[in-house]
């Protein structure tokens, strides 16, 4: 059961970086419960062996005894029953596979995705005849089979060694100029201000793959996508509490307006960012 519940906590802080990854808004995703089923699964297992090691070597346990392991599994069952039947209808919206531990993710720089798949050119081959083939009336001499052995051929078939291919510098110029482009598409075309944006999505508008746009964000902005489109929605919120013709709008107007699925959300990473609430945070604007 211990390494059950070790190997169950690496995959969910793996699936929480994959979220932070790959969507802005991951309240409804983050499944938070499931670290509260895996706590009550170890307790209950361990309240579970306690009564039969009871039972067993100290003294036995009648059924009245026993009520209470038989009480503490149906919460259980409820429990994990009411948490399952609330959050399984969002598992099929989500494509998380916990990647092995021996893999190596590669990064593919979009200007160099065409060049990979155009097809290379191949120089024709030598021509491969005899010497005596290609010269007409060429006298034949008579050689022995030890002369011939010894003969050194006229034609040697030397390797071209090519001079390998240097390996690709560290592609900077490519990344400042990727993250500039991001955050030019950020300010001019606001899609943080859609509360379902997804790292799919944002690749899609800048006609990038997703492996690439996530290496700008993370070593261009030094960011991951769920902090860095949540700073644009924070700096949203920001300026519409500081604008008089927001001043009658409500804390959670403003949260969805600045892109935000949910007041909780908008505390929560309004807190995280700032270190302080939202309504702190209007209080002093």
């Amino acid at each position: 059961m211990l390494a059950y519940a070790v190997h169950t906590l690496r995959a969910y802080r793996a699936y929480a970086r994959y979220l932070n990854d790959n969507f802005s808004d991951t309240e409804q995703l983050r499944f938070r419960w499931l670290r509260n089923v895996l706590m009550a699964v170890v307790v209950g297992t361990g309240v579970t062996l306690v009564f039969g090691l009871i039972n067993f070597f100290v003294v036995p346990l009648n059924y009245v005894q026993n009520w209470y392991d038989y009480l503490f599994t149906g919460l259980l069952i409820y429990y994990l029953s009411i948490s399952g039947l609330l959050t399984g209808y969002r598992l099929a919206a989500l494509r998380f596979q916990p990647a092995p531990a021996a893999e190596v993710s590669s990064v593919i720089l979009p200007s160099r995705v065409e060049a990979a798949e155009a097809p290379s050119t191949v120089a024709p081959a030598a021509d491969e005849r005899p010497v005596a083939a290609t010269v007409p009336n060429l006298p034949e001499v008579p050689v022995s089979s030890a002369a011939a052995a010894a003969t050194v051929p006229l034609v040697v078939d030397v390797p071209v060694q090519v001079p390998a291919e240097p390996a690709p510098a560290e592609p900077d110029a490519e990344l400042a100029r990727w993250t500039a482009r991001l955050l030019a598409h950020m300010q001019a075309a606001r899609p943080y201000l859609e509360p379902e944006l997804t790292l799919g999505e944002l690749a899609a508008q800048l006609r990038t793959n997703t492996s690439w746009l996530s290496r700008v964000i993370n070593s261009g902005c030094g960011q991951n996508f769920n902090d860095f489109v949540n700073e644009y929605r924070v700096r949203e919120a920001e300026r519409r509490l500081r604008d008089p013709q927001f001043r009658h709008y409500t804390l959670l107007a403003v949260a969805l307006e600045a892109g935000f699925n949910s007041k909780s959300t908008f505390n929560r990473v309004f807190k995280k960012l700032r270190g302080q609430t939202p309504s702190e945070a209007a209080r002093q604007l």
